[in-house]
């Protein structure tokens, strides 16, 4: 049994090792026979700043390449393990590691592992509040489990990561571990509630780290790719295509990378989810192509998330939104002291490989750390297609404090930005966009309210708005009660006094738009389950008739619309979950019903099946009208190198049913191959497209 001794520093420190251990989940090298580094961790939730259930062992050691850590979780009750691809979502027990290299507190690394020995990693910048999960280290680790605790070996190569030049580092370093069965949470610093792990600033340090380098300066990734579209006629012949392309990073100095894609394609990608709108705004969906991923934060702007500068799915696509290839794309991310900067740009072309009649898309963002917590910005986006080239231009200020009155947190956000549009373009050529917001992110009492301007003429060409030519103010107000009690039935009571916004007409301030919600019942139990109850008002004021659905139109004029909404999830930790909301309310000038169920059974660790139903009912003076839409997946994961998924789905409004079978192997960390077959057929279940892709990704390391 290694010695154990009981450490309560903010600070630890990492041994040298000479021969390096064996990464195999197995704790029996001499390393870790010595005293643990890290056994003090505390609750933060349920009972916050409580000491842990169960305890945590944790070991750090490096040599000239690489950071190893090992840990030992000793835990009574069962593991819960039902994931063993990467990135897997929450709802297993876990261990974590955040690294925060440049000890800046604003940005920082994650590596998380479960039972299974499946891993997770991602990237946190913005003081933590920004995630980006799709970022991939090359790192491995092995778990073993016994039956009264488990543990993790990890080995982190410094080149995965970006630190400063120097012979002695000091690093920033926080741990986390759950017990899904009883939902705990407990870190090792910044165990209050209105703090986020993933928020460097309230991590501790790992400090001894002496005469380490990075190695690797550039990491080159080729791919081939070999696709085919099956005729749907008798007499027309099979569509084949064949491609080669590249990933190319190169550390440029320590804190600056450069990436380069050529002829860049996202066959693996998962599809959309296909989404009903019955709504008077447009769709956000989100980005999944690995590139575009990679670094996104850096390109977060202080705007609200309907009214972004940079929304990169416009890369891609052309003026009718179609998709079209992308030639090669250029990213460079850095630092240099406290000023962080981010470009990207990308050509694109109608054809594959075609050099003429292209379009390109670039963005520049620029971030300088300001007091402890706060930020100022620049961004700048351009689209030239032809004679015609559109501008944006934005500053932002985010001024951020931890100790407002003493221990609580308070943001202040200003943003503002100038769409200009020059050549061939029709109309105004000038618009602008404004915004002020205050927020208190604070374990009991949190909201935020906001002033927000579109203006009609703001047209940011890779951006996304979803309304345009209004004023937008926003309220929202909520307080928790937390039950300090272990043996009470409910973890936390909730009250959204309010939540709401209002549009108003920029040139006549008449209002367009309104929402407004009060929640007077909103808990959570010890066991996980989750109830929520609002009372909700809308209101539109509609310039013209608009068809809803095929069989219901709504008419021009104003609209106001009350109603009451209710839902239940039973525990996103449970082997079947469950989330299921109903509601009844007016619908302009009709009345709707809706529901949604979604389900989903963790058989083992090998398969997961998941349903989604969604049933929307509209009775008219004209009659009924009914929408709906229906989903399947089915996640199979033979090992932790094996993995497939189906996805089904069909909705009311395109009467089109959509498969996309999705199968990936993992050779090795940093490589992958892929098969992608997507299915389609038509509101009669005749054939209306088949695609058959395969691609293989490789990696070196130079």
């Amino acid at each position: 049994m290694p010695t154990l001794i009981l450490l309560l520093s903010a600070q630890i420190t990492a041994a040298p090792v000479t021969s390096p251990p064996r990464i195999d989940g197995s704790l029996d090298e001499s390393i870790w026979q010595g005293p643990a580094q890290i056994l003090e961790l505390r609750q933060r939730s349920p009972q916050e700043g409580a000491p842990a259930s169960e305890r945590t062992f944790v070991w750090f050691a490096f040599d000239r390449d690489n950071l190893y850590v090992a840990f030992r979780a000793e835990q009574k009750q069962p593991l819960k393990g039902y994931f063993l691809q990467p990135d897997f979502d929450r709802g297993d027990d876990a261990l974590a590691l955040l690294i925060d290299p440049w000890k800046d507190r604003r940005n920082g690394y994650i590596f998380e592992i479960n039972p299974n020995g499946a891993r997770k990693d991602l990237l946190v910048t913005d003081a933590g509040r920004q995630r980006n999960k799709s970022w991939n280290g090359i790192w491995w680790a092995e778990v073993q489990q016994t039956q009264s605790a488990w543990t993790a070996e990890l080995r982190i190569p410094f080149s995965t990561l970006n630190f400063p030049r120097g012979e002695v580092q000091t690093w920033g370093l926080n741990v986390q571990r759950r017990i899904a069965s009883s939902r705990e949470e407990m870190v090792w610093q910044g165990w209050q509630r209105r703090f986020s792990f993933s928020d460097p600033g309230v991590a501790g340090s790992l400090a001894g780290l002496r005469a380490i380098r990075s190695g690797q300066r550039a990491e080159f990734r080729p791919f081939a790719l070999a696709a085919a579209i099956v005729p749907q006629a008798a007499d027309s012949q099979l569509e084949t295509a064949a491609g080669v392309g590249f990933d190319l990073e190169v550390l440029i100095s320590p804190p600056v990378k450069l990436s380069l894609t050529v002829n860049p394609d996202f066959a693996q990608v998962e599809a959309d989810t296909v989404q009903l709108n019955l709504t008077h705004h447009s769709l956000y969906l989100p980005e999944k192509r690995p590139f575009f991923l990679d670094g996104k934060n850096f390109f977060s702007f202080g705007t609200s998330a309907s009214n972004q500068p940079f929304y990169s799915r416009r890369i891609g696509l052309n003026d009718e939104g179609e998709t079209r290839p992308i030639l090669a794309g250029l990213r460079l991310l850095g630092r240099q002291g406290g000023t962080r900067f981010g470009v990207l740009s990308a050509q694109m072309s109608e054809q594959a490989w075609e050099a003429l009649r292209t379009t390109n898309a670039s963005v520049l963002r620029l971030t300088q750390d300001i007091f402890k917590r706060s930020t100022v910005g620049a961004i700048g986006t351009m689209k030239v297609h032809g004679a015609q080239t559109d501008l944006m231009g934005g500053l932002d200020l985010r001024l951020r404090s931890t100790e407002f009155l003493g221990k609580h947190t308070l943001e202040f956000i200003a943003a503002a930005g100038l769409s200009k549009q020059l050549g061939e373009g029709e109309g105004e050529d000038q618009g602008e966009t404004w915004r002020l917001g205050l927020r208190w992110p604070n374990a009991v009492w949190n909201g935020d309210m906001s002033w927000e301007r579109i203006a009609s003429s703001y047209r940011p060409e890779l951006g996304f708005v979803a309304l345009r030519g209004v004023d937008r103010f926003n309220l929202r107000a909520h307080h928790t009660h937390h039950y300090k009690n272990p043996k009470a039935v409910l973890r936390n009571r909730q009250l959204g006094l309010f939540s709401g916004y209002l549009e108003t007409d920029e040139e006549s301030a008449d209002w367009k738009h309104y929402s407004a919600s009060i929640t007077p019942f909103e808990a959570v139990t010890r066991s996980g389950m989750w109830g929520k109850i609002s009372v909700q008002g809308k209101g539109y004021e509609l310039a013209e008739d608009w068809a809803v659905l095929d069989d219901f139109t709504a008419k021009a004029g104003p609209h106001h619309d009350f109603g009451v909404q209710a839902m239940f999830a039973n525990g996103w930790h449970r082997q079947l979950g469950l989330f299921t909301s109903i509601e009844e309310a007016q619908y302009f000038g009709a009345r709707r019903s809706s529901g949604r169920l979604w389900m989903q059974l963790k058989a083992n660790k090998h398969l997961r099946l998941s349903i989604s139903n969604g049933l929307y009912w509209v009775r008219h003076s004209a009659g009924d009208s009914l929408a709906r839409d229906h989903s399947l997946r089915a996640r199979l994961s033979l090992n932790r190198a094996l993995h497939g998924s189906v996805l089904m789905q069909w909705n009311s409004q395109t009467e089109e049913s959509l498969i996309n079978l999705r199968l990936r192997t993992i050779p090795r960390p940093g490589a992958d191959a892929y098969l992608v077959i997507n299915q389609a057929f038509d509101k009669d279940w005749q054939d209306a497209g088949t695609s058959v892709q395969g691609k293989l990704v490789w990696r070196y390391g130079i």
